[in-house]
């Protein structure tokens, strides 16, 4: 069931599998451990659904059964979400919904902003476990139907072929300046494989309820489109996603990345064209832990636009006050921004002379000068 190239991955590494006890994760708790594959647990409650408090119980009995560390977050998510400027639950928005466009706009973005803070608050609970305990690898339990879901939501956001692909079965992480890599051993599984394998093997999970509501985007391309996509269409749509994939191959070529701590950067002259370098630096951004926006990758084509280095040595600037984004004539930086208030004179000060004028004749990017400098990086 699982590709040689992901066992070899997880085979003799320390690995964290991000549970739910749902369906998918459940079955996959179950593979990992017969194929003797070392692993532990981390599951988060949002303490949003009465049923929640029962699959961490549950899961906390699973991992005593089967001699696994089990990690939980207990996280009051609701208290993160702001709805016209007060802090309320979605039963109290729907309760005050009078059939109102108004109304229905709040309910709608009430599922877009829970589901981004939700993986949000997930995906930092992990990396900080795989930091912390000293995890190589995230095992997730995202499946083939996981993937063709995606790929509808992005084609009905206006996705390109780089987007509409969405997950990969390995794909690497930075954090806190180490590597990790994300696992998806079930990617190109199907769910109705997944439900066959528990009902054989008599495995208990969850049914998430939440997962009906269609106000949530991915639930709704669930119930209206991929829900009717009849199994016999899957080994096709298998072939598609590996045509779309060697053609994504051919207008994206790889390239070579240098890594030092939380910076990346490589050669200029590596790229095709700036649709081509746009998809770099998306794809870093990722790396580093952060999701750029179509709006943002439209700033950062306009300011890449037309460069000319004889009269600018280089263009830089900061997305979500996390992520630096810079180029001169001989590179593309991509890094992670250690501090968001200080200024560049402030900045400037913290290097010494003798480093500061090292990055002023190689004409490196002010903001990606103390990612080099803490890097102990002085020469390209």
């Amino acid at each position: 069931m699982l590709e040689i190239e992901v066992l070899k991955i997880l085979k003799d590494s320390k690995n964290l599998l991000a549970f739910s006890h749902g369906c998918d994760s459940s079955a996959l708790f179950f593979i990992l451990l017969n194929l003797n594959i070392d692993f532990d647990i981390a599951i988060v409650n949002y303490n949003v659904r009465k049923q929640s408090k029962d699959e961490v119980r549950n899961t906390r009995s699973l991992a005593r059964k089967y001699n696994k560390k089990c990690y939980v977050l207990e996280s009051n998510i609701l208290d993160f979400i702001s709805f016209n400027e007060n802090k309320n639950s979605k039963d109290s928005i729907e309760s005050n919904a009078k059939n109102t466009q108004d109304s229905i706009e709040s309910i709608d973005n009430f599922a877009s902003n829970f589901e981004l803070k939700a993986r949000q608050i997930r995906y930092n609970f992990f990396f900080n476990l795989l930091d912390s305990k000293n995890y190589k690898n995230l095992i997730t339990a995202h499946q083939l139907d996981d993937k063709i879901e995606w790929f509808f939501m992005r084609f009905l956001s206006g996705s390109g072929i780089n987007s509409l692909l969405g997950f990969e079965s390995v794909e690497s992480r930075f954090y806190g300046g180490k590597e990790f890599k994300i696992i998806r051993p079930l990617i190109n599984v199907s769910k109705s494989e997944i439900l066959e394998y528990n009902k054989i093997n008599n495995i208990e999970y969850f049914i998430d309820k939440s997962n009906e509501n269609t106000k949530f985007f991915r639930n709704y391309v669930r119930a209206k489109i991929t829900k009717n996509i009849e199994s016999r269409f899957y080994k096709n749509i298998k072939k598609s996603f590996e045509y779309l994939q060697k053609e994504k191959e051919i207008l994206y070529p790889k390239v070579m990345i240098c890594v030092d701590f939380n910076l990346f950067y490589c050669k200029n002259s590596n790229f095709k064209s700036a649709l081509h370098r746009i998809y770099i630096i998306d794809k870093l951004s990722k790396r580093l832990g952060y999701v750029l926006s179509s709006k943002q990758k439209n700033e950062i084509d306009e300011l890449f636009f037309n460069l000319d280095f004889g009269r600018e040595p280089y263009k830089e600037c900061v997305m979500g006050e996390k992520i630096i984004i810079a180029i001169n004539e001989q590179f593309l930086f991509v890094g992670f921004k250690l501090c968001n208030k200080d200024s560049k004179k402030v900045i400037e000060s913290r290097i010494p002379k003798k480093f500061r004028e090292i990055y002023r004749k190689q004409k490196i990017p002010p903001k990606i000068r103390e990612i080099m400098y803490y890097s102990e990086i002085t020469f390209l």
